[in-house]
């Protein structure tokens, strides 16, 4: 809507500019119905509806009344000069009234074509003022855990720390990946890729661990977005953590994708280091990864690969937060 507003001119125009916009349309509008009723045989009005149609939103509903009245006039002269056989005044009156209904139609749709344009963009305004809000205050409470990870010593409280400050980042990115136009939608290639470059900026200057990334160019609801983020953050963490001790070299593969047989949103994790152990204690990331995944009826499946381990999360697509 808003393009096609904005190959309309801009109203209002000064009215010698409406007054022979309107004449030069119905000029041309007019030689053509007189050529067609000359092939034809007939007499017709189509051309001339579509030039009072043409004045009236390209100018306003006064120029399509004088749009109308030419129409009119032209009509009685082509019925009375082409057509004498026939009663000269019932199809004028017809255009006259069909025109003069149609320049008021037609203005009403611009107008209302113009106050949803205008709404569209006071929306947007207010959408990128409550996202730079929200974007702030995320930004806040992430240096705020940072400095208190700075403030502690304990090795256990700083990674804590960390761990929070990036799930809330995590959300950050979820936030700035919403567009107004998409309606509450995030498309999934740029903002987990986004996720895995951060991940691997974060180790790449002390650990060799590759993140590969094979993502889907998907679009979820944000709330689904944030959510499948939050345990891709989590699943990658984990393996760089717990799959590679000490400096061992690896790589992580990230993949997403909808399987539209299943009908389910599908992230896999896999990695080729020491695999994970089944007798391994649940941390926190593994009960985060779980109630995540449950809270949108999702399910977590943990396989071990040769070498490594592969953990799959798959959420079904549609859905109420769908």
């Amino acid at each position: 809507m808003r393009k096609l507003l904005s190959r309309l001119p801009q109203r209002p125009q000064p009215f010698f500019v409406r007054f022979a916009g309107a004449t030069a349309i119905m000029a041309a509008c007019i030689g053509t119905q007189v050529a067609m009723a000359r092939f034809s045989g007939l007499p017709g009005l189509v051309v001339l509806v579509l030039g009072i149609f043409a004045a009236t939103i390209l100018f306003d509903r006064i120029s399509g009344y004088y749009a109308a009245l030419l129409g009119t006039a032209s009509t009685f002269l082509i019925v009375r000069h082409l057509f004498p056989e026939l009663e000269p005044a019932p199809l004028p009156v017809i255009l006259l009234g069909v025109g003069i209904a149609l320049a008021t139609a037609s203005d009403a749709l611009r107008t209302a074509m113009e106050r949803a344009a205008g709404a569209e963009r006071a929306k947007e305004v207010l959408f990128h003022d409550l996202a730079e809000r929200m974007n702030s205050n995320l930004a806040i409470a992430i240096s705020l855990l940072d400095m208190q990870r700075r403030a502690h010593d304990n090795p256990d409280v700083g990674s804590a720390l960390s761990s929070a400050a990036d799930r809330i980042s995590i959300i950050a990115e979820g936030q700035q990946s919403l567009r107004p136009e998409q309606a509450g939608l995030v498309e999934m290639q740029s903002f987990l890729g986004r996720i895995c470059e951060h991940l691997s900026r974060s180790v790449e200057a002390t650990r060799s661990i590759e993140i590969d990334q094979e993502i889907a160019p998907v679009t979820v609801s944000a709330e689904k977005a944030v959510v499948l983020g939050l345990i891709a953050n989590e699943l990658i963490t984990n393996a760089i953590r717990h799959g590679f001790p000490g400096q061992r070299p690896g790589r992580v593969a990230v993949s997403f994708a909808r399987d539209d047989k299943a009908g389910e949103l599908v992230l896999t994790v896999a990695d080729d280091g020491i695999g994970y152990p089944p007798d391994a204690p649940e941390g926190f990331g593994k009960r985060l990864v779980q109630g995540l995944s449950l809270q949108h009826c999702g399910r977590v499946i943990r396989a071990s690969g040769s070498p490594g381990c592969r953990v799959e999360v798959r959420i079904p697509a549609a859905g109420p937060t769908g």
